[in-house]
C-alpha cells in the first residue's frame, strides 16, 4: 500500500492520541462501553487515511491482513470463552472450591494453586484457560482460607504459564519454528534438542525456586496474614 502523499508526524500520531484521549476520558472518567470508542477511534484513523491518499481497496487489504494475523489469538480466546462456561455450567468450579476449602490447608494453598494450575495448562495447552477456570477457583479458595489474594492470583499465573510451556501445542509450535532459531543454534554451537532441554530446565528450576519460596513464606508469615483454616 502506498500513499499519494507524504504522512506528517501529526497524523500519524492522530490516531494512537484519539483512542487514548476516548478511553481515558471516555471509558476512564464517564464510564461509557468502549466499544464506541473504538470504533470512534477507527473511523479518525479511517478518514486520515483517505486524507492522505489511501484507497478504499487498501484500507480493506490492511484489515483482513490485520484479521488474518490475529485469528489464532481469537480463535483461542473463543476456546477459552467455551471452556470456562463449560466449566461454570457444569459445576466444575463451584466443586473445586467446595472441595478446596475442605481439604487444602491455608499455609500449603499457594504451592497448590501454583501446581493444579500448572497441570491444568499443561493438558489444556493454554495458560488462558487454566487461569480463567481453576485460577477462578483458588482465587475463591483463597478467600475462604484467608490468603492474600495478591499471592494467590501470582502462584496461579506462574503455575499457568509453566505448564502452558511444558505442552504439547507449545512444543509443536517449536518444532515449526525451527528456521527461526536456528541462526541463534549456530551461534552457540548446540543443535534444536539441547535447546529446548536447556529451555525446560531453565523453566522447571524456576518453577521449583518459586514454589519453596511461597511455601517459606506462607509456614513463615502465617500469623502476618491472618490465615484460618476451616478445620
Amino acid at each position: 500500500m502506498q500513499t499519494q502523499q507524504s504522512m506528517s508526524k501529526i497524523a500519524a500520531y492522530t490516531p494512537v492520541v484519539a483512542m487514548l484521549l476516548l478511553l481515558g476520558v471516555g471509558y476512564g472518567y464517564f464510564h461509557w462501553r468502549p466499544e464506541p470508542l473504538l470504533l470512534i477511534a477507527t473511523m479518525i484513523a479511517g478518514f486520515i487515511a483517505l486524507s492522505v491518499g489511501y484507497k478504499w481497496e487498501d484500507l480493506h487489504e490492511g484489515i483482513l491482513e490485520k484479521i488474518n494475523q490475529g485469528m489464532p489469538a481469537i480463535l483461542i480466546l473463543i476456546s477459552v470463552g467455551i471452556l470456562i462456561a463449560t466449566w461454570m455450567f457444569s459445576g466444575t468450579i463451584p466443586m473445586v472450591i467446595y472441595f478446596g476449602m475442605q481439604y487444602i490447608e491455608p499455609e500449603y494453598i499457594l504451592v497448590v494453586a501454583c501446581i493444579g494450575s500448572a497441570i491444568v495448562a499443561t493438558m489444556t495447552g493454554t495458560s488462558w484457560g487454566a487461569v480463567g477456570t481453576v485460577g477462578v477457583a483458588f482465587m475463591g479458595i483463597a478467600t475462604g482460607l484467608g490468603v492474600s489474594l495478591p499471592a494467590t492470583a501470582g502462584a496461579v499465573v506462574a503455575g499457568a504459564y509453566f505448564g502452558d510451556k511444558l505442552s504439547l501445542s507449545l512444543i509443536l509450535q517449536t518444532l515449526l519454528r525451527f528456521q527461526q532459531v536456528r541462526p541463534f543454534m549456530n551461534i552457540s554451537d548446540i543443535c534444536c534438542i539441547q535447546l529446548f532441554l536447556l529451555l525446560q530446565f531453565l523453566l522447571l528450576s524456576t518453577f521449583l525456586l518459586a514454589i519453596v519460596t511461597w511455601l517459606e513464606l506462607q509456614l513463615r508469615h502465617l500469623r502476618r496474614w491472618k490465615l484460618c483454616s476451616p478445620h
